[in-house]
């Protein structure tokens, strides 16, 4: 709208330009006794006929006004599309001053990547003549923001379209909220199914133990006469094996429920790794002595890392558990350490059977079946390695492995370095 003195007007000129039309209105409705085609119709044709009147302005003046009592941002287009008219809010949406607005179109004011969209759906709303709602998202200093557009056409006194109006309303908290339902609820979904695929697998591999040990049994009880000393040895061998197959897929199984369901206390103290290490050592000593396995630790005993001593000393255990299962007889394990700006990578090598990459990819993962054959046909489900991760995790730490079939595993795991002087 422009500012020239003709259409601006004071308070005291509104006045009088209110005054002369209820004076005409009245004149108009007294109509001579010989006129019988008397309307309203008529009573503004000769309202826009009386000189120095101009209805349209003050329609404009009025809509202009009436933005600024409007709650969200708003603005008011010419029929050419250009911008009369804007809000504060508006204002303060698009960084956009009114000066700076005035005579230009929404395409100069809005983002770059909806003015576009914009065009084409203010093309639509002339075309029909009517009204429009539509929804973008676009950003706003780097923040992502959603937003309904209603736009409608208002005409003048003549019925004419004199211009579009439109109303921006801010969905972005709605929106985020709901896109975060729909994302909780596929992720919790997903976790269900991955869950039951576990269990049902668990079901499975704790079953193995069992089967064996009923056979074991069986034989023992029915034909024990018809076994030698050495049989009968070699029978009960196998049983201890199912037996301690079944009490560490157990131990650990109850370890991890307790963990997804925070039912395991984290207390993270300045502990020493190469403690650890050697107390695990200590634990699996006849089964290393054995395999006559070379176990070497070469942390640093006062190396610290801040953690929690009984999740990291069960990482500790089921990795060179794993170790101690897949090397050969008279194999070597090493067990070594490097700082890594401010934590400490933990590796464990060995030079057992190794993995296929196949079977790298399907570590971690509860909806697979994993299960790899020891060097003395011992057993790992993978569980072992899931609990590790879920145990890393909660020491905001890391775990990986690498291997090469046929030549040994490396599994790393990293943990925050002690640092006494951060409180």
């Amino acid at each position: 709208m422009s500012d020239t003195p003709q259409n601006k007007m004071t308070q005291d000129g509104f006045i009088s330009e209110i005054e002369k039309l209820k004076a005409r209105i009245q004149e108009l409705e007294t109509p001579d006794t010989e006129e019988d085609d008397f309307s309203f119709g008529n009573i503004f044709e000769e309202l826009f006929g009386t000189d120095g009147f101009d209805l349209s302005s003050i329609q404009e003046q009025l809509l202009t006004a009436s933005l600024q009592n409007i709650p969200n941002p708003a603005y008011m287009l010419s029929m050419d599309r250009k911008l009369k008219g804007i809000n504060y809010h508006f204002s303060n949406l698009f960084n956009c001053s009114l000066e700076k607005a005035i005579g230009k179109s929404l395409q100069n004011v809005f983002p770059d990547s909806i003015s576009k969209f914009v065009f084409e759906k203010e093309k639509e709303l002339l075309k029909n003549n009517g009204t429009a709602n539509y929804e973008i998202e676009f950003e706003v200093e780097d923040k992502s923001t959603i937003v309904v557009i209603s736009e409608s056409i208002f005409n003048d006194l003549s019925g004419n379209p004199s211009g579009i109006i439109g109303v921006i309303n801010d969905i972005t908290e709605k929106r985020m909220a709901e896109r975060e339902l729909i994302e909780s609820e596929k992720k919790l979904r997903e976790a269900n199914a991955t869950k039951d695929k576990f269990l049902s697998i668990i079901s499975h591999d704790l079953k193995s133990p069992f089967t064996a040990l009923l056979g074991f049994t069986d034989m023992l009880i029915n034909d024990y006469d018809d076994f030698d000393d050495e049989e009968r040895k070699s029978f009960i061998i196998e049983i201890r094996k199912s037996a301690s197959n079944a009490y560490d897929l157990l131990d650990n199984l109850l370890q991890w429920s307790k963990v997804v369901r925070n039912k395991i206390s984290y207390e993270p103290s300045p502990i020493l790794p190469g403690q650890l290490v050697d107390e695990a050592v200590h634990s699996f000593s006849m089964q290393i002595a054995k395999k006559e396995l070379s176990v070497r630790n070469l942390l640093n005993e006062s190396q610290k890392t801040f953690a929690d001593c009984f999740m990291i000393s069960s990482v500790i255990r089921n990795i060179l558990s794993n170790s101690i299962k897949f090397t050969d007889n008279g194999g070597v394990i090493v067990i070594d350490s490097k700082s890594n700006n401010n934590f400490l990578n933990i590796s464990i090598l060995d030079n057992g059977i190794g993995m296929s990459e196949n079977d790298l990819s399907l570590l971690f993962r509860l909806d697979v079946h994993y299960k790899q054959i020891g060097k003395s046909n011992e057993r790992g489900t993978g569980l072992g390695l899931i609990l590790c991760k879920e145990y890393v995790a909660k020491n905001n730490g890391d775990i990986w492995v690498e291997s090469t079939l046929g030549q040994g595993t490396k599994v790393t795991f990293s943990l925050p370095i002690y640092n006494p002087d951060a409180g």
